[in-house]
């Protein structure tokens, strides 16, 4: 099987599951925050405060130790589909606070796709239905990340003629909305804190089946997979290679 030998400056962009953060970097590249605003780009966090808003983070797995629960490689990507990213300037300094993992680095507001070269998938999430996989971040604590990021998701699936049940999702957002504001007045309610991560599952899960509904019908298949989706989101907009990965970028699909 060809391996992707990926060299000291090397960088890797997770992109998680969402089938529109993945085609929007395809064709527009990764941008910060800023760079996002000012090209009228739409683009939603799955945290707060975690980059800074000029910069983007990204993994130099060169020097990841991939059993280091505090490295960018150990957190990122096994659980992700990932970008490979070549010849991209970066800034890199642990004397600075920014950077939280000691594998990470900084790119200036934008990464152009022609610096992309291949696309990588688990090995054990390739086979994957698109209803088993998290839609959003269900970490997060904001409630406007997470009302940002299905938004931005249910636009594009109306995009493929998809609607979705907007009656079950405007429900599962008040009572997101309701729980927080509980637990904002109740912070160490231990059953308001199991609550609050039981209603994001609830909410990715749904975003989940709309996906799986979306492509379905778009790829005329039953239980779209996550390879399948992958697939046809490149052959839309790079064609790039797309290599697996278990304890290394091990084999080319």
């Amino acid at each position: 099987m060809e391996t992707y030998k990926y060299g000291e400056n090397s960088l890797i962009r997770s992109m998680g599951f969402n089938p529109y953060k993945i085609e929007s970097i395809l064709k527009n590249g990764i941008l910060s925050k800023n760079k996002a605003m000012e090209l009228g780009i739409s683009l939603s966090r799955n945290y707060n405060g975690y980059n800074l808003d000029d910069y983007i983070s990204l993994t130099r797995p060169f020097y990841s130790n991939k059993n280091d629960e505090r490295s960018c490689y150990y957190s990122l990507i096994p659980k992700n589909v990932n970008l490979i990213i070549e010849n991209q300037p970066f800034l890199y300094d642990q004397k600075y606070n920014y950077f939280n993992h000691p594998d990470e680095v900084l790119v200036e507001d934008i990464i152009p796709n022609e610096k992309f070269t291949g696309l990588v998938i688990p090995e054990n999430l390739k086979d994957r239905k698109l209803m088993e996989l998290p839609m959003i971040n269900v970490k997060t604590n904001f409630y406007i990340n997470i009302k940002e990021n299905s938004e931005e998701l249910i636009k594009y699936l109306n995009t493929y003629g998809h609607e979705i049940n907007e009656e079950e999702y405007h429900d599962l957002m008040e009572e997101l909305k309701l729980t927080i504001k509980a637990l904002n007045q109740d912070k160490d309610n231990e059953e308001l804190k199991q609550d609050f991560f039981e209603i994001k599952i609830e909410i990715s899960a749904f975003l989940a089946e709309e996906v799986q509904k979306t492509f379905d019908k778009l790829l005329g298949k039953e239980n779209t997979t996550l390879q399948e989706m992958i697939e046809y989101l490149n052959y839309k907009t790079l064609g790039l290679p797309i290599y697996t990965t278990g304890k290394e970028f091990n084999k080319k699909l």
